[in-house]
C-alpha cells in the first residue's frame, strides 16, 4: 500500500510539473510571434535549412530514439543481471537465472541491432529518392 501511495505521489508531482511547463495565457498568445516556430525547433520538427521534415527523416528519428531505448534497456538488464550474479553467493539457482537474463539480453540485443540494420538500409533508400548507393 506505501509503493501505491509513493506511486501515485511521485507521477502527481511529475504530470502536475509537466502542465505548468507546458502552458499559453490564452489561444491568442499561443499563436502570435513566432511561438510554434520556436516550438517545432526545439521539438527537432524544423530541418537545419528550415523547412519543415519530410516523413522519413520523422520516422528516422522516431526509430532511432526507440532503437536508443531499447539498448538502455539491454545495459540495465546486463547490470541487473551481473549483480544477480556477483551477490549469488554460490547460489546455483540465482547463478542460472542471471545468465539465463544475461543470454536472453544478448539475443535481445542481437534482434535489436538487425532492426537498426533493415530500418537503416530501407530508409536510406527512401530517403535517396529509391536510388542505392
Amino acid at each position: 500500500m506505501k509503493k501505491l501511495l509513493a506511486a501515485t505521489l511521485v507521477s502527481i508531482i511529475f504530470i502536475s510539473g509537466l502542465g505548468s511547463a507546458v502552458r499559453a495565457a490564452d489561444l491568442n498568445s499561443a499563436f502570435s510571434g513566432d511561438y510554434l516556430n520556436t516550438t517545432a525547433k526545439g521539438a527537432n520538427y524544423v530541418n537545419s535549412a528550415g523547412g519543415s521534415r519530410s516523413v522519413e527523416e520523422i520516422v528516422s528519428i522516431i526509430i532511432t530514439a526507440a532503437l536508443s531505448l531499447l539498448g538502455l534497456i539491454f545495459l540495465i538488464l546486463i547490470f541487473y543481471s551481473g549483480f544477480l550474479w556477483m551477490t549469488a553467493g554460490g547460489n546455483e539457482e540465482k547463478i542460472k537465472t542471471a545468465t539465463s537474463i544475461m543470454k536472453e539480453s544478448i539475443i535481445g540485443l542481437l534482434i535489436v541491432v538487425g532492426a537498426y540494420a533493415i530500418s537503416y538500409f530501407v530508409l536510406s533508400v527512401f530517403v535517396n529518392n529509391n536510388k542505392l548507393g
